[in-house]
């Protein structure tokens, strides 16, 4: 079961449908709080969107970045550009664009 969440490579049809996934439950959790009533139900639904982003962007990093670079014969340490501000979208568009090396 673990290889289905995080598997050794992903092509880069894998690797765009995983990010789609990741993207609507991101926007689902932001929905639920822009949604939330006033009160006690916004602050929990402020923790519960930070506690889905987060998950969602170790997620991106470990299960999906890493396994897309070494299927493209990258090198795994590119995956650093996720702690520069921007850094992610040249890492998404790097992973996605990318064709496997065969």
């Amino acid at each position: 079961m673990a290889n289905k969440f995080f598997p050794s490579t992903l092509t880069r049809k894998q690797y765009l449908i995983r990010c789609l996934i990741v993207f609507a439950v991101l926007l689902a959790a932001f929905l639920f709080f822009v949604a939330a009533p006033t009160g006690d139900s916004v602050h929990v639904a402020g923790i519960l969107l930070q506690i889905v982003a987060i998950v969602a962007f170790v997620y991106n990093i470990i299960g999906l970045s890493i396994p897309r670079l070494k299927n493209a014969q990258l090198n795994v340490l590119w995956v650093l550009l996720a702690v520069i501000p921007f850094g992610v979208l040249v890492l998404f568009g790097m992973c996605a664009i990318v064709r496997e090396k065969v």
